[in-house]
C-alpha cells in the first residue's frame, strides 16, 4: 500500500473535483460511476458512502473477495490522477461511518439525501496500492507511487 501524495489528496478531498470509480463484474464487465462522496481522510486510504449503489457495491464485495483492484480517477482543472486501490472493507456502523456522515454534512450534502429519503448504507474503505498522473503534460501517464 502507497501514502497518496499531498497533491493527489488535495484533489481528492475537493468537492468541485470529479471523482470517478470503476470496478468490474465477476463476468470481468467493467462498470464506472460517478463518486461525489470520494474522500480521503488519511493519506493511507480512500473511502466514500454506498448511497444508491447496486452494480458497484456488488462489484466491490466481488472484488474485495477476489483481491482484484478498482481504479479511480479525479480530476481538477489540470491536475488528474488514477489511483489504483485495493477494496479493503466495508463499514455500516463506527468512528469511520460516522465521520463520513459528517463530512457529508459539512458539504451540505447529507440535507440533500434526506430530503429524498437517501440513507448512507455504509462506507466503502479503499487502501491506495499505485497513482499515476493523467493529467495534460509531458508526464502523463507516469507512475507518481
Amino acid at each position: 500500500m502507497v501514502n497518496l501524495p499531498d497533491d493527489t489528496m488535495r484533489v481528492v478531498n475537493d468537492p468541485k473535483a470529479s471523482k470517478t470509480i470503476a470496478t468490474k463484474s465477476s463476468e470481468g464487465r467493467i462498470h464506472t460511476i460517478w463518486m461525489g462522496s470520494l474522500m480521503a481522510f488519511s493519506p493511507d486510504q480512500l473511502v466514500f458512502a454506498h448511497l444508491l449503489m447496486k452494480r458497484t457495491h456488488q462489484n466491490l464485495q466481488e472484488m474485495k473477495k477476489n483481491g482484484d483492484l478498482v481504479s479511480v480517477s479525479v480530476t481538477l482543472e489540470q491536475a488528474s490522477y488514477e489511483i489504483m486501490a485495493k477494496v479493503k472493507e466495508y463499514r455500516t456502523s463506527g468512528p469511520l461511518y460516522d465521520k463520513m456522515i459528517e463530512a457529508l454534512t459539512r458539504l451540505g450534502i447529507k440535507e440533500g439525501l434526506d430530503k429524498y429519503g437517501i440513507k448512507v448504507l455504509g462506507v466503502w474503505v479503499l487502501d491506495p496500492v499505485e497513482v499515476w498522473n493523467q493529467g495534460p503534460g509531458p508526464n502523463v501517464g507516469t507512475k507518481i507511487v
